[in-house]
């Protein structure tokens, strides 16, 4: 069954720094990151997926409707938060969230910088379902790391930056003009398996996408019917409804976003450090259960509260390679112990 860590016991949480320490010297590093991590900027997305498609279901013509409503309203608790983001305007609660994804990213590098092997790229792999930009301006911010995020940045004249999966986990190597030494330079692969505010569909063609970071005003707390269809259109994104498997599985970039996912997990000697995630998306659930059948795969759960901790346990439950990192009475975990947990360090000393 999964292991359970109490934060509060140093005991325990001194075991799994330790094992932590060795992992990312000698781990392909992967995360998975989930509304959680965006709060208290954005609200968590709690069970909005559900309600919508518990709306969906019936198939009634209201109640249809009462549901892309539910996802207008998602979408814009998203959205208005992101146009401050992008006008720079600034806010207490933005400002907490992006720090934390600052100090993410730091503690990312600082991982990356210290690897002592050439036998494992200088890569991790965030995976997120969210649709928020807080990582790629959090990126911005931190010049010791390479942010990819699957758009070709190459010289274009026309500035049109398009979404290709076959772009990530390419390597950049600094090389010296006068000595030959040759250096790979720390990068994180940002997959967003349910898209982004800053993916945009170009001339309604499906499967093309291009970069774009754009203000888009909500049409106030009463839109009309063709109102919300046309804030919905707005966005390339696989949303919470009741087709959102049939959506990830038909589109050819979300499709292989999705293998990619499964593909790392499956990695000899994978980690997998899941923060504000709650495994509610049942595809995802089904592909990290099944990844977990490769033994030399590791999965470190923090949980938010005590009864999260429960739920997960259940969920990976017969799984002695998931380990759920809960607190302790009526505390709760946050970033704080995620970036802790980043600066475990091997404790013997490297080889002579």
């Amino acid at each position: 069954m999964a292991k359970i860590t109490c934060v509060n016991k140093e005991e325990r949480l001194s075991d799994l720094k330790a094992f932590l320490g060795r992992a990312y010297q000698s781990s392909y590093i992967n995360f998975l990151i989930g509304s959680g991590a965006s709060y208290p900027a954005i609200g968590l997305a709690g069970q909005i997926e559900q309600e919508i498609r518990d709306l969906y279901k019936s198939g009634k013509d209201s109640d249809i409707k009462d549901a892309d409503r539910k996802k207008y309203e998602f979408l814009t608790g998203i959205q208005k938060p992101m146009n401050l983001l992008i006008r720079n305007e600034p806010c207490c609660k933005l400002n907490q969230t992006l720090d934390n994804y600052r100090r993410l990213l730091n503690s990312i590098a600082s991982i990356l910088h210290e690897r002592n092997t050439m036998l494992l790229p200088r890569q991790a792999s965030i995976f997120t379902t969210n649709y928020d930009l807080f990582i790629e301006k959090a990126g911005e911010q931190v010049s010791s790391l390479i942010l990819n995020d699957g758009f070709s940045r190459t010289s274009s004249f026309s500035m049109r930056h398009k979404f290709s999966p076959q772009l990530y986990f390419n390597s950049t190597l600094n090389t010296g003009n006068l000595f030959n030494y040759r250096s790979e330079l720390p990068a994180v692969n940002l997959i967003k398996v349910h898209g982004s505010l800053s993916w945009l569909r170009e001339c309604d063609e499906k499967d093309e996408i291009v970069f774009g970071v754009r203000e888009i005003e909500s049409k106030g707390k009463n839109p009309t019917d063709e109102e919300v269809q046309a804030y919905l259109r707005n966005f390339y994104l696989v949303l919470p409804e009741y087709h959102k498997f049939r959506s990830a599985v038909l589109d050819p970039n979300y499709y292989e976003l999705l293998r990619i996912y499964a593909n790392e997990l499956q990695r000899e000697n994978s980690l997998l450090m899941v923060f504000g995630f709650s495994f509610a998306d049942e595809h995802i659930l089904e592909i990290t259960q099944r990844a977990l059948r490769n033994v030399s795969l590791k999965i470190v759960i923090l949980s938010y509260s005590k009864d999260d901790s429960a739920h997960f346990e259940q969920k990976f439950d017969g799984f002695p390679n998931v380990e759920i990192v809960a607190p302790c009475g009526g505390n709760k975990i946050g970033f704080d112990v995620l970036v802790k947990l980043l600066k475990a360090r091997p404790t013997a000393k490297r080889g002579a």
